[in-house]
C-alpha cells in the first residue's frame, strides 16, 4: 500500500513538473518537490532515490527560473516511469 502511495506521489511529482512548464502550480509543486527531497534523504543510499533527491532539488530551482529543457523531460520521464511501475507492481 506504501509503495502504492509512493507511486502516485511519483506521478502528481511528474504532473506538476510539466504543469511549471507552463507557469502554473507553484504551491503544488514545492509541497511535492519537499516530499522528493525527503524521500530521497530516508532512502538515499538506493541510487534511484538519489535520483529522487535531485528531482526534489531540481523542482525547487525550476520554482525559482532556473531550468534546462533536457532536465525537464529527464525529470518528468523519471518520476513519471517510477510512478507507473510502482502502482502496477506494487505489493498489495
Amino acid at each position: 500500500m506504501v509503495l502504492k502511495l509512493f507511486g502516485l506521489l511519483d506521478l502528481m511529482a511528474a504532473g506538476a513538473l510539466l504543469f511549471l512548464i507552463f507557469g502554473v502550480g507553484e504551491v503544488f509543486a514545492i509541497t511535492l518537490a519537499i516530499y522528493l527531497f525527503i524521500k530521497g534523504l530516508f532512502f538515499l543510499p538506493d541510487p534511484s532515490s538519489f535520483l529522487d533527491l535531485l528531482g526534489g532539488f531540481y523542482i525547487a530551482i525550476f520554482i525559482l527560473g532556473i531550468g534546462f529543457s533536457f532536465l525537464n523531460w529527464f525529470f518528468i520521464i523519471w518520476l513519471a516511469q517510477k510512478g507507473v511501475f510502482s502502482l502496477l507492481l506494487g505489493l498489495d
